[in-house]
């Protein structure tokens, strides 16, 4: 018998079946979805995994934005395996500071 393992089609993040109300709800952003739900909208393979696993893992991306560019953001993969080849950033902060920081990153990508 094969086991199926889904991810949250809204944040990427593992879920679990709750047997109780015969749901599968995500670990991280709490969302319920039917198995026909879960089926219908994950895909069968992931077109860009082959592209995320090829290039810099994030941890090293995100270091070295942090060390070139003063601007830091947090590597995907401290979120698990489905993070990786992702980053997460913040927008707590003010709307001048997020303007300067995406210039930031805007460079230093443009510069890869």
């Amino acid at each position: 018998m094969a086991v199926v393992s889904y991810k949250c089609p809204c944040c990427g993040a593992g879920i679990a079946f709750d047997s109780e109300k015969q749901l599968f709800k995500c670990e991280y952003c709490l969302s319920e979805f039917t198995q026909e739900q879960l089926e219908a909208q994950t895909p069968k393979e992931d077109p860009l995994e082959e592209e995320r696993t090829s290039k810099a893992d994030s941890d090293e991306f995100c270091e070295k934005l942090l060390y070139e560019k003063h601007c830091a953001i947090v590597p995907g993969s401290a979120f698990g395996e489905s993070g990786k080849g992702f980053a997460r950033l913040s927008y707590a902060y003010s709307p001048m500071h997020i303007r300067k920081a995406v210039l930031r990153i805007e460079e230093f990508i443009n510069a890869l």
